[in-house]
């Protein structure tokens, strides 16, 4: 039989450097909506991919003229 113990050896640990995390940086002006019967609706550029999750499917959008980061 074999065991196994949650100890560590200290002396492997290294210390963590702090680094401050760059700000987001987003689009000066994201490109404005357009409205058609009282809704919001902005432009696709891409679909990047897409999966079933509950019998439902999810798309990642790519969003026209806003960076990677904004994708959803």
């Amino acid at each position: 039989m074999c065991y196994l113990y949650d100890t560590f050896y200290i002396s492997l640990l290294d210390s963590v450097k702090s680094t401050p995390i760059p700000p987001h940086k987003h689009s000066t002006i994201p490109p404005t909506a357009y409205i058609k019967n009282d809704q919001e609706y902005f432009e696709v550029e891409d679909i990047l991919d897409l999966r079933c999750t509950k019998n439902w499917l999810e798309y990642l959008i790519k969003w026209k003229g806003y960076p990677g980061p904004d994708n959803s």
